[in-house]
């Protein structure tokens, strides 16, 4: 699958026409780029710096190690970005575009719901960034050096990219060309896709609780309860890699070619360690060594997660202890701690229901009033492990309680790219850093 990835490396988002691309690609191509590039990006820079900052991991040595002491310069973030704007944007575009045209009605739903994912995750680690103004190659009429969308008036795009793409998928016409074994999240299941546009939707809407609580968390609510994820349907949007070393996780090939970060000894394991959290041995080889992933995350042939059936009951928590509907709200704090260790249920070593059963009975089992959305945040942030949402998670709710690795300040942000800097210094906003200023969902 990677080896769709690496072709258009070198087209830069102000440049907005790739020589190496094409004209015409066929839709279930596109659409297989798109899902891998994107698992990539997630499993590969995304995790690294989110999970660097929110303390899952530890940096030890070279680059990683400074990131981890929030020293990161122009460069560091320019292969996200790239990853981020050509192999995922703009071939989704194409696709978007190319389906739209020839009523592939499938595909065309799908491409809006992965645009309104990949939009979230560039704001979530930016802000503002070009949006309205970009993809669309010299004859589309964006710009060579595009504005910069507000980070708030983005989210409300991608909310408007998740109806389209519901009511794309749910036409009773599928169009003439439908997705298969090209999709490779969901096999060409309508359903699914439906589901997982809700899941997006529920997570954009508990991201934007701080500004109208009980609105967002109410939609919230809304989208976990259409996604059938409580009731126990939703099936966990990911892309899972393969054992050929063309196509291996991006965490393995990380740690096979770098090795400087460490798994043992974070925030995160020592939490796990001291309440005996039968995930610890699966997240970190405890056996073999303490601060080597563990092989579920950690193989050639690992799964990378975009959302999963527990963070969505966690979704649904969290909604309901800012409503203060404190039953509801332990029903979906316990549903979704089960659910984040059933997912190890077949790992090594296998979590069993008898170990379920004695975690939710001590203390981490009940929610306190007084501390109800700490403890959500807690168990929510050990079941985003290695996911970059756990960084916004962070960011979102003060939770769980870090210290700052360098300093007395937490990064809020990522630094702009020096690509951005230089070839795009009309837009690219000034005056920015890790720690200021904050995305409009923070403030």
């Amino acid at each position: 699958m990677l080896s769709t990835v690496s072709c258009s490396k070198d087209f830069y988002t102000k440049v907005n026409v790739n020589p190496n691309s094409p004209s015409s690609v066929p839709p279930g191509t596109l659409l297989s780029n798109v899902e891998v590039s994107l698992a990539y990006a997630q499993g590969g820079d995304a995790s690294r710096f989110a999970c660097l900052f929110s303390q899952q991991v530890v940096g030890q040595a070279r680059q990683s190690a400074s990131y981890y002491q929030y020293v990161l310069g122009p460069s560091d973030p320019e292969d996200l970005w790239d990853n981020m704007y050509t192999s995922v944007m703009e071939n989704n575009y194409t696709l978007m575009n190319t389906a739209k045209a020839n009523g592939y009605n499938e595909y065309y739903g799908i491409s809006n719901i992965l645009m309104a994912y990949s939009i979230q995750t560039v704001v979530d680690f930016w802000g503002s960034v070009p949006y309205s103004k970009a993809l669309q190659g010299a004859n589309g009429g964006s710009s060579y050096e595009p504005a910069y969308d507000g980070d708030a008036a983005l989210y409300t795009t991608a909310i408007g990219l998740l109806n389209t793409g519901i009511a794309a998928l749910e036409n009773q016409s599928a169009g003439t060309l439908v997705p298969s074994t090209d999709d490779f999240m969901y096999g060409g299941n309508a359903a699914s896709w439906i589901a997982f546009a809700n899941a997006e939707l529920a997570r954009i809407y508990i991201h934007l609780a701080k500004h109208s609580s009980v609105a967002m968390c109410d939609s919230a609510i809304a989208c976990v309860n259409r996604t059938g994820a409580l009731s126990g349907g939703f099936v966990n949007a990911a892309v899972v890699f393969g054992a050929a070393s063309t196509n291996n996780a991006p965490w393995y090939q990380f740690n096979q070619q770098r090795g400087d970060i460490t798994f043992g000894g974070s925030f995160l394991t020592d939490s796990m360690a001291a309440i005996s959290d039968p995930r610890l041995p699966v997240y970190v080889d405890t056996v073999a060594s303490a601060n080597t992933l563990g092989s579920y995350f950690g193989s050639p042939a690992s799964p990378v997660a975009f959302i999963t059936t527990e963070e969505l009951d966690f979704i649904a928590a969290e909604a309901n202890v800012r409503l203060g509907n404190m039953v509801n709200a332990q029903t979906d704090y316990t549903t979704g701690v089960t659910a984040s260790m059933n997912e190890y249920a077949t790992a090594t070593p296998a979590i069993t229901s008898g170990q379920i059963a004695t975690y939710l009975a001590g203390s981490q089992g009940v929610l306190s009033p007084a501390h109800a959305l700490h403890q959500v945040a807690l168990q929510e942030y050990f079941a985003l492990y290695l996911n970059p949402e756990s960084w916004v998670l962070f960011r979102r709710t003060s939770s769980p309680s870090l210290v700052p690795t360098s300093g007395s300040t937490f990064p809020v942000r990522m630094i702009y790219p020096n690509s951005e800097i230089t070839l795009n210094a009309a837009n690219c906003p000034s005056g920015t850093s890790l720690f200021t200023p904050l995305i409009f969902w923070d403030k």
